[in-house]
């Protein structure tokens, strides 16, 4: 919902064409905010699994759920295919014949599949950018207005302590919020992604940490490498205990 959102968002709705469209959960999700169906574009599978004698025309054509941007045919690969090792080259080849060859989608095979699903959402996304591009401007002319505006009364001076005293005071609010922010006292989107301090601890405890653990310390470090390094660092002098030069160049080249 947070990226869909936004009107200046495109919604790529995905629907298996072998349920009933009508009750599928990505159009009733687009249809929440985007109501008039202004910016949804459908993305039918599973045409290839349709029971025999059914077909996706009636959806295609927009008779039964209507959207401005319509309805797009495509044939994935299936879980057996994937297991098989079939490649997406492979999976893009029988997508084409199977519209190509279909008695029910023959006629609008140039207008299936993900090749031209591809096409059809850069074509759709420079023709929206075009058209929000105004509203855009007209924001950020808005928001530089106020901006000027803040900052010419900021820099009006009374005198050179109390401007001093002024920017003082705003590098000590920001601090004081920045300090809250990672000790987790701010109230705003705290339930849709972790921030602040909760962040850093993310990143640290389950990103960090699992990605160290799964190296190897002693990769491409044999044995003699590590008895040559050690005996390199006692140079001259005999060495009952790892010298703690060898320990640092060790490991600052696995590092």
């Amino acid at each position: 919902m947070q990226y869909i959102t936004p009107k200046s968002a495109i919604i790529m709705a995905v629907c298996p064409a072998n349920n009933d469209i009508a009750n599928a959960d990505a159009l009733k999700m687009a249809a929440r905010v985007d109501p008039r169906g202004d910016r949804t574009i459908g993305v039918l599978t599973k045409l290839d699994l349709m029971d025999e004698g059914t077909n996706a025309l009636e959806i295609l054509k927009g008779k039964i759920y209507p959207l401005k941007l319509g309805y797009i045919p495509v044939v994935c690969r299936s879980q057996r295919d994937i297991m098989e090792g079939k490649s997406i080259i492979e999976s893009l080849k029988a997508e084409e014949i199977f519209f190509r060859t279909s008695d029910d989608y023959q006629a609008m095979s140039n207008k299936c599949g993900v090749t031209y699903l591809c096409r059809t959402l850069n074509e759709n996304i420079v023709r929206h950018i075009k058209k929000s591009l105004p509203v855009i401007r007209s924001k950020i002319t808005s928001m530089l207005y106020q901006k000027e505006h803040q900052l010419k009364t900021l820099l009006v001076s009374k005198g050179a302590g109390s401007q001093q005293q002024l920017i003082l005071n705003i590098i000590a609010k920001y601090a004081k919020q920045y300090e809250e922010y990672i000790e987790g006292k701010f109230v705003k989107d705290t339930t849709f992604e972790y921030k602040g301090g909760s962040r850093l601890n993310y990143i640290f405890y389950d990103v960090y940490t699992p990605a160290i653990r799964g190296i190897d310390p002693f990769d491409v470090l044999t044995d003699s490498d590590l008895k040559t390094a050690i005996r390199n660092a006692s140079s001259l002098g005999p060495n009952l205990f790892v010298p703690e030069v060898a320990f640092e160049l060790l490991s600052k080249q696995q590092i």
